[in-house]
């Protein structure tokens, strides 16, 4: 069994924490996924709701909208740079990275957590091959997960607009083993 996922691709506005903010695709960025997916056999398709994930992931045909696959809510951050953040909010933004504090009005990394764990818990329980259209939060929280990775490290992974992560499960033991992370 294989599980793909896959960032959305460069959006509308620049780059920015945007978490549930839904801005659209850019031109270039739906390029970015057309290319990405290439020679990808897709059978299944799991999307997040976020206009940048769905809009592509239904141009793919049949695809199941999946709440929890949405970006982490970064409340009153969401909208801003991380400049933006680091000047007026560094020591915050250390200790966010640390699991020790939550933007006003947003997601702590912990609840951020056990959403996408469950949402892993259900793609494994499909038992079948899936492509996941989601975002870098995502994406990073769940190879925290299969990895078991501290929470710190999950920012080492560079997760671009595009980027392809396989992992190859096997259905008899559960093992998860990392095949592939292709950026564009």
């Amino acid at each position: 069994m294989k599980i793909t996922l896959m960032r959305h691709g460069e959006v509308e506005g620049g780059a920015k924490y945007r978490g549930v903010t839904d801005d659209r695709l850019t031109a270039k960025g739906l390029i970015q996924m057309q290319q990405a997916v290439e020679g990808v056999e897709i059978g299944v398709v799991w999307s997040s709701p976020l206009l940048r994930c769905c809009e592509f992931a239904e141009s793919l045909g049949d695809v199941e909208i999946i709440a929890k696959l949405a970006e982490i809510d970064f409340g009153d951050w969401d909208g801003l740079t991380y400049e933006e953040i680091v000047k007026s909010n560094a020591e915050k933004m250390a200790l966010f990275h640390q699991q020790k504090y939550t933007p006003p009005n947003g997601e702590s990394l912990r609840e951020f957590k056990q959403r996408v764990e469950e949402v892993w818990l259900a793609l494994m329980e499909r038992n079948e091959d899936i492509l996941v259209v989601t975002h870098a939060g995502v994406i990073r929280m769940i190879l925290k997960i299969v990895l078991g990775l501290k929470f710190q490290k999950v920012f080492n992974f560079m997760i671009g607009y595009g980027c392809l992560v396989v992992l190859k499960i096997d259905t008899n033991s559960g093992f998860v083993q990392l095949e592939q992370v292709k950026n564009l």
